[in-house]
């Protein structure tokens, strides 16, 4: 018996082709939720973050645990909590910011709720 059923987002649930990206096609949404209603969990996991694909979880109405961030949060998008997360210290951020302000390079910070670009100083 199959308890559980756990997709990539990229190019599995969500593909090049949909014409609703960043949400799988309708006849996809319909088919995820026939499989919950039959008791099946169906969790998906990506190397996006969690805000992106919580989008399409809540979208879809997938409740359970779901993995984002390449496997730095489990999180429960419905509910909107983390039950795992393994991210960098805010005194990290910092210094990362610091190492990269004189320099040329886009810094990219992510969290589980948003996302910040914080361009060359100049």
């Amino acid at each position: 018996m199959i308890k559980a059923i756990v997709l990539d987002v990229d190019g599995v649930v969500v593909g090049p082709r949909s014409d609703q990206y960043p949400h799988p096609t309708r006849r996809l949404t319909g088919i995820l939720q026939d499989i919950r209603q039959r008791g099946i969990s169906v969790s998906l996991l990506s190397g996006k973050t969690s805000f992106i694909i919580g989008e399409t979880i809540r979208h879809i109405g997938l409740s359970g645990l779901h993995v984002a961030d390449s496997g730095a949060v489990v999180f429960d998008a419905m509910r909107d909590m983390s039950v795992f997360e393994n991210t960098i210290e805010p005194s990290a951020l910092k210094q990362l910011i610091r190492a990269f302000a004189d320099t040329d390079i886009n810094l990219h910070a992510f969290s589980r709720r948003d996302y910040v670009q914080l361009r060359p100083f100049e």
